[in-house]
């Protein structure tokens, strides 16, 4: 029997690894939710959040349909924060 589950995406490999974050340790995927939250509104009004940004490409980080709109993006990603927001108010 073949394997056919889609290899994880990026992000969920991101989120058990940490940096140094103004002195406190941080999730790295849990960083690039927050800032690629960021990057979509800009996006969505018509501003690139820097030069080699492309929306497909961080959709495959996060594991979204690349044809995905940017509001669902966009609702998709705060949806996801607010579950690790919850998930780390409660460990705290």
């Amino acid at each position: 029997m073949e394997n056919t589950q889609k290899p994880k995406p990026q992000f969920i490999k991101d989120l058990d690894e940490y940096f140094n974050f103004n002195g406190n340790p941080m999730s790295r995927g849990f960083y690039n939710l927050v800032i690629s939250i960021r990057d979509f509104k800009l996006y969505e009004k018509g501003l690139k959040p820097f030069g080699g940004w492309k929306p497909t490409a961080a959709r495959e980080y996060f594991g979204i349909k690349p044809r995905e709109s940017t509001k669902n993006t966009i609702i998709l990603l705060e949806g996801w924060r607010d579950i690790l927001t919850t998930e780390i108010n409660e460990q705290g």
